[in-house]
């Protein structure tokens, strides 16, 4: 979840203008000036590739210049007014606040039967992980961990990631094709001169799905390689069905004005390259082990909005790991940097068209949207489903969720610097579209969004600036949501689990009311009235703690059998540590014991075995292997 690293992080990029995921603010108001969020139609597919190289070639013209890509170009949107205004109700849903435990692989899951790549996974006897890119076998049926297996594999794939699916393990990783070094000029004549930095460098990146065989753990065996033409977003798994998410863009050699050619020549040339492109070159490519480069999926499987929304193509690729060779791929004429997945459908989102890399006017910081794409996921293939729109920016993917068919988003309207309010926003799947049915406002006013969990018909928001505003948002009548209390304490949390009979438990930062931060804390909070929610207990591990479970929920672990949960601690004073907790039937938190760490608590997982005992991954290695009889 948004924690205060992600929050100072965001702001400090967002002044120099160097954020990772571009933004572009687009939109307007409804009537009266109020704000209305927004509604797209169906995309279509192309139906050949003459149809997708004049759609692109004519999206594209506009955004070529002398030096390649023109990025500052905002793209118009309609709107749909459903605003409804924030009120409170003497009542809310009866809370599914169910204990939740780690996933099947160890992973704490955002959807309990979706799997999310990770950097170690179990079967409840070994562990593997991932270590400077090589994928390691441990043991961890003794008292001690012991590798009893390692497949070194190429650097330059990058392995990052990896997902555990029977005795198959897939591995995700980034690359890049190549580097093209843009060489400083001689003198030039003033009508030929570059504008600064000289010496950039272009890199092309690629997507590495490897699979490989752990039927026998200590030998295990690639049985296939791929690289994928694009950035890698993200990976899901349900029913032993692989989707990953990659984005595109088009790779051009466009040429400069750095002396060879003039300001005009270079312009004319790179819109030369565009107009005479092959339906090929604007869609991303594969490559299966050594062999040619082919297309990752047909004209025909790509879908296009009306209206351009950037360049980028959203690949969605659908694999069964134990067969590998047979999958299929659909498109999407966009950019996306967000996903999320429940058991029926999977949803790609992003800030922005694909182009802009602005900071736009602060007289507009309102305008911004979040695209989102659906598809569904039932079963062994992917098909789009429809695509919509939401007012603001979403946070991370823990501000979706999908219930019976609605999509819900909580999102923040305004600049990250200037936030306005937050929202929810309901969704509902209709004409091939995702359309907003209803939505409530007023959440956290000048506020950003810290955490945010989902129960059923409820939803559980945290804002923060000073003080931590806990909203309890009752989705019971998805066409009028409408908020049931909050609470307002000092502090934040940035990330809530559910423990069962009312209760949840936040990880996050302590804070005076002045919104100073105090260091790592954890809280329990009573969901059983939500028109007065409440905490019950803190426990408070001092200013110069960090839990990494702010800004990545896998790093945290709950054992709700034993009532326990496991935090990853860093700390600059001292040893980092990993922190045990019992949560007592009635909400009281109580230390049970501080596992110290002999390395970094950097990528720390705590991962469920089979007997009851817990694996403790950290910095790349299995360094314990924990017993109940210690907690």
């Amino acid at each position: 979840m948004a924690g205060v690293s992600k929050r100072m992080w965001a702001v400090g990029a967002a002044a120099l203008g160097l954020m990772a995921g571009a933004i572009v603010w687009i939109g307007g108001t409804g009537p009266g000036g109020s704000p209305a969020a927004a509604a797209s139609g169906a995309l279509d597919p192309f139906d050949d590739c003459d149809e997708l190289r004049s759609w692109y070639v004519k999206t594209a013209l506009p955004h070529v210049t002398a030096w390649g890509w023109d990025t500052d170009q905002p793209i118009p949107i309609m709107f749909e007014d459903v605003a409804v205004p924030m009120a409170a109700r003497a009542a809310g849903p009866t809370p599914d606040t169910e204990a939740v435990g780690n996933g099947a692989t160890g992973t704490n899951l955002q959807e309990l039967d979706v799997d999310e790549p990770d950097l170690a996974k179990t079967n409840g006897e070994f562990v593997a992980l991932i270590h400077d890119g090589d994928l390691v076998i441990v043991d961890a049926s003794g008292a001690e961990p012991r590798e009893i297996g390692r497949l070194d594999l190429a650097a330059e794939q990058h392995i990052k990631r990896l997902l555990l699916v029977g005795d198959r393990a897939v591995l995700l990783g980034a690359t890049h094709s190549s580097v093209i070094s843009i060489a400083p000029p001689v003198v030039l004549p003033r009508d030929r001169m570059v504008p600064g930095p000289y010496g950039m460098q272009t890199i092309r990146p690629l997507s590495t799905i490897t699979t490989v065989d752990l039927s026998d753990s200590s030998e295990p065996t690639v049985t296939r390689t791929e690289s994928i033409q694009g950035k890698f977003v993200s990976a899901r798994e349900h029913n032993g069905i692989v989707r990953i998410v990659a984005t595109s863009m088009p790779e051009f050699d466009f040429v400069q004005p750095t002396g060879k050619y003039s300001f005009r020549e270079a312009l004319a040339h790179n819109r030369e390259v565009v107009r005479t492109a092959a339906p090929e070159d604007w869609l991303p490519t594969s490559r299966v082990d050594a062999g040619d480069a082919g297309p990752l999926m047909g004209c025909e499987d790509v879908r296009h909005p009306d209206e351009a929304a950037g360049l980028g193509t959203i690949s969605v690729l659908t694999t069964d790991p134990d067969e590998p060779n047979e999958h299929s791929s659909t498109g999407v004429a966009a950019d996306g940097d967000l996903t999320y997945a429940s058991a029926d459908r999977m949803y790609v989102a992003t800030m922005d068209d694909g182009w802009s890399t602005f900071i736009a006017p602060a007289s507009r910081p309102e305008s911004a949207t979040t695209e989102i794409h659906a598809f569904d996921v039932r079963g062994g293939t992917t098909s789009y489903v429809g695509s919509g729109e939401v007012r603001g920016r979403v946070p991370d993917r823990w501000a979706f969720s999908e219930d019976q068919g609605l999509l819900r988003v909580a999102s923040t309207v305004g600049a990250f610097w200037q936030p306005k309010e937050t929202r929810v926003t309901v969704l509902d799947e209709r004409a091939g579209a995702l359309r907003p049915i209803g939505l409530v406002g007023g959440l956290g006013p000048n506020e950003e969004i810290e955490a945010v969990r989902w129960f059923g018909p409820l939803a559980i928001v945290v804002t923060f600036r000073q003080t931590d505003p806990l909203y309890a948002v009752d989705l019971t009548d998805p066409a009028h949501p409408t908020v049931a209390g909050e609470l307002e304490i000092p502090g934040f949390s940035a990330y809530l689990h559910p423990l069962g009979d009312d209760l949840i438990l936040g990880v996050g930062q302590d804070g005076t009311r002045s919104g100073r931060l105090r260091g790592a804390q954890v809280s329990t909070f009573d969901l059983g009235d939500l028109t007065d929610p409440s905490r019950i207990d803190l426990l408070d591990f001092g200013g110069s703690r960090t839990s990494a479970t702010e800004t990545d929920a896998r790093a945290f672990t709950y054992l709700p059998t034993q009532r326990m949960a496991f935090v990853p601690m860093r700390d600059w004073r001292g040893p980092d540590t990993v922190e045990v907790v019992r949560v007592a039937t009635d909400g009281q938190v109580i230390p049970v014991t501080s596992i110290e760490l002999s390395v970094t608590a950097r990528g720390t997982r705590i991962l469920p075995l089979d007997d009851g005992r817990a694996a403790i991954v950290a910095a790349g290695e299995v360094v314990r292997i924990a017993e109940p009889t210690a907690w």
